[in-house]
């Protein structure tokens, strides 16, 4: 009998790393240790067919600016591609503005009038979670393969999931009236080799294993002209975990002033009387 179920469980152990549950389970504990507050297996509404679909993990930090609730959150899609690397297609020429950089990130009404009061502030500018590569991408696939796109699914989910979550943040505002300032960043970890893809001397192709990337997509499911996505590899998450929190932290103690300036103009136009004090 004891043998019967050793063998189960190492017939589930198998399963489960087959279907990718462990990295799910690494990449939010090593959130959890950084002091994220996290949620495996959260559920949002899709904006296109109103079915509910699962986004991996949520992981946000979180401040309290007077009567402002001041969070930045992680939208986490895992994927597991261990056989059929990603492939990220770069460009030098694929950028956009210092300002747009900050400006064009997902957030909810509050967090996108906050963006653009400090879009074109250097410091701000500089953090990692606003900056972008010498290359940033314009397109990605995966690799020896010709069926399923797993790589288009992944980032709509990832961006249909950052949709729902700024729609439902609105819409708790509007009801409970709570001062929510909320940025959110779609990422992709893939366990698995991540490489870049460019064209050299206009004719030589170049292949690079990197561990992270970002994708500037011209899928405008945020309402914007780009979808911002990271795509990290999971061996190079915790680095990227550890340089959103600092710059999170950073742009914390830049922040007041700003913040407090958008909420006026967000309750200006709502044509709502503030009980701040400024």
């Amino acid at each position: 009998m004891m043998k019967n179920t050793d063998e189960l469980k190492n017939k589930i152990i198998k399963w489960l790393n087959e279907q990718g549950y462990p990295l799910e389970m690494r990449i939010s504990a090593s959130l959890q240790q950084k002091g994220f507050r996290v949620v495996q297996s959260e559920y949002f509404i899709d904006p296109e067919s109103g079915d509910y679909r699962e986004i991996d993990v949520v992981a946000l930090v979180q401040k309290e600016i007077d009567d402002v609730l001041f969070r930045v959150t992680l939208l986490i899609e895992c994927k597991l591609s261990t056989d059929k690397p990603w492939l990220l297609f770069t460009s030098k020429e694929t950028r956009l503005a210092n300002p747009a950089c900050v400006a064009q990130r997902a957030a909810n009404s509050l967090g996108t009038r906050y963006l653009y009061e400090i879009c074109n502030n250097d410091h701000v500018q500089k953090l990692s979670i606003f900056s972008l590569p010498e290359r940033p991408a314009y397109g990605v696939t995966q690799a020896l393969t010709q069926g399923k796109d797993v790589c288009y699914s992944a980032a709509t989910s990832v961006s249909k999931a950052t949709f729902s979550t700024v729609a439902e943040l609105d819409e708790k505002r509007r009801q409970q009236d709570e001062n929510i300032c909320s940025i959110i960043l779609p990422v992709v970890v893939i366990e698995g080799q991540l490489f870049e893809v460019f064209l050299e001397n206009r004719s030589d192709v170049v292949v690079n294993n990197i561990d992270n990337g970002t994708l500037l997509w011209r899928n405008p499911v945020l309402g914007m002209p780009h979808t911002i996505l990271n795509i990290v590899t999971a061996t190079a998450f915790d680095r990227f975990a550890d340089e959103v929190l600092a710059s999170t932290c950073r742009l914390f103690e830049l922040s007041e002033k700003e913040l407090l300036e958008s909420l006026r103009k967000v309750l200006e136009e709502e044509n709502k009387p503030s009980c701040m004090t400024f």
